[in-house]
C-alpha cells in the first residue's frame, strides 16, 4: 500500500525539481520565428479557465509561449467547454486564438471556430476537419516535470535492469469501463510480474517506475490520446 511517507518523499522530490533551474535553457521552436516576433506579437492569457483542471494544459501552453513572446494575464471570457480562449495582439490588431483540449476528436465548437482566428486542437483527427483555421496542437505530458527528469529517466531505462515485467498505473476517474477489468486481469496473472493498477502514486515516482519496466500498458481514457502515452514514448518505453 502506498503510504504517507512515500508520498511525502515524492512531494519533496517534485518540489525540488520545480524549483531547479533548467540547465538546457529554453527549448527552440520547431519552426523558424521572425527575428522581430517579440516586438510585433503579444499574448493575453486568461486569469481563470472554464474548467479549473485545465491548468494542466493551459499553463504548459502559456509557459511555452512565454519563452518567445510577452504574455500578460487578463480577464478573458471562457464561454466554450474544453477550450481555452486567448487574445493575440499582432501589429496592433487583436485576435482571439483558441486551444481546444477536449478529449473528443470528433467534436469542434462551431461558435469557437467562428469567433477565433485559429483553433488549435489537441485530440486532432488524422484526416483533419476541412477547416483551415483548425490546426493540430500536438499533445503534452501530464506535467512539465517530465522535461527536467527526461535525462535521468532515459539513463534508468538504458542502464538499469527492469524491476517489473509489465507496468501501468491509471486514475479511477476516466475510462474505468475498460481500464478496471483489464487491470484486474493483469493483477491476477501469475505469468509475469505486473505493477500498477488504479492506485495512483506521485508523478515522479510513476515516471521512475515506468522507466524500470520491460513493457508498459496504455489503456483508453476519454480520448484516443492521454498524457500516459506521451510520457511512455518520451522515455522510450515499450508500449502495448
Amino acid at each position: 500500500m502506498f503510504g504517507t511517507t512515500a508520498r511525502l518523499q515524492d512531494l519533496a522530490i517534485e518540489g525540488v525539481l520545480r524549483a531547479w533551474p533548467n540547465a538546457n535553457g529554453p527549448r527552440p521552436p520547431s519552426f523558424p520565428l521572425p527575428a522581430d516576433v517579440a516586438t510585433r506579437v503579444s499574448v493575453q492569457w486568461p486569469r481563470a479557465y472554464e474548467w479549473a483542471l485545465a491548468d494542466v494544459w493551459g499553463d504548459q501552453y502559456r509557459h511555452a509561449l512565454e519563452q518567445f513572446l510577452p504574455v500578460q494575464i487578463a480577464d478573458i471570457p471562457q464561454p466554450f467547454a474544453g477550450v481555452i480562449v486567448t487574445r493575440f495582439g499582432v501589429d496592433g490588431r487583436s485576435y482571439d486564438v483558441a486551444f481546444d483540449y477536449s478529449d473528443d476528436p470528433m467534436s469542434i465548437h462551431d461558435g469557437c471556430v467562428r469567433q477565433c482566428l485559429v483553433t488549435f486542437k489537441a485530440q486532432y483527427l488524422a484526416q483533419g476537419y476541412g477547416i483551415p483555421r483548425v490546426l493540430p496542437t500536438g499533445y503534452i505530458p501530464g506535467s512539465e516535470l517530465l522535461y527536467k527528469m527526461l535525462p535521468y529517466l532515459r539513463w534508468l531505462r538504458r542502464t538499469r535492469l527492469p524491476l517489473f515485467d509489465v507496468y501501468g498505473r491509471f486514475g479511477s476517474k476516466f475510462g474505468t469501463g475498460i481500464r478496471a477489468p483489464a487491470l484486474t486481469r493483469l493483477s491476477a496473472t501469475q505469468r509475469f510480474r505486473f505493477e500498477g493498477g488504479l492506485q495512483m502514486v506521485g508523478y515522479s515516482r510513476y515516471l521512475r517506475e515506468m522507466a524500470r519496466a520491460r513493457v508498459v500498458v496504455d489503456l483508453p481514457g476519454n480520448g484516443p490520446f492521454c498524457f500516459r502515452l506521451v510520457e511512455y514514448l518520451a522515455v522510450g518505453a515499450c508500449v502495448v
